[in-house]
């Protein structure tokens, strides 16, 4: 009898606890390939929280250069309506001026 074809005995409770650490491996190796998956879903969500960000910041940028712009066409808009405002009252005072000067010399003849 060589060392080979030695025979080793196995008690029921050893076979059992040697059943249940394979049965634990085979679970852990599941588990294991479902947590990578998960990783890989997480850094994809990841990546696209960034890429979304990106374009939420360039939202916000092209947003603001619209301000700015809207602000000075509605200053320069004020501005306009200032110097027209300006124009109609002397236009008016210059209107009620001559009528009156009209109206005081129709009166004198």
């Amino acid at each position: 009898m060589t060392q080979s074809d030695s025979t080793v005995l196995v008690t029921s409770s050893q076979l059992k606890k040697a059943n249940l650490i394979f049965l634990h491996r085979d679970y852990l190796i599941k588990e294991n390939l479902l947590l990578n998956k998960q990783l890989n879903n997480y850094k994809l969500s990841n990546s696209n929280y960034v890429k979304l960000d990106s374009l939420k910041s360039q939202q916000i940028s092209i947003y603001k250069d619209n301000l700015m712009i809207k602000e000075e066409e509605l200053n320069n808009l004020n501005k306009k309506l200032k110097r027209n405002n300006k124009l109609t009252k002397i236009w008016q005072i210059g209107g009620i001026s001559i009528s009156a000067t009209l109206l005081i010399l129709l009166l004198i003849k």
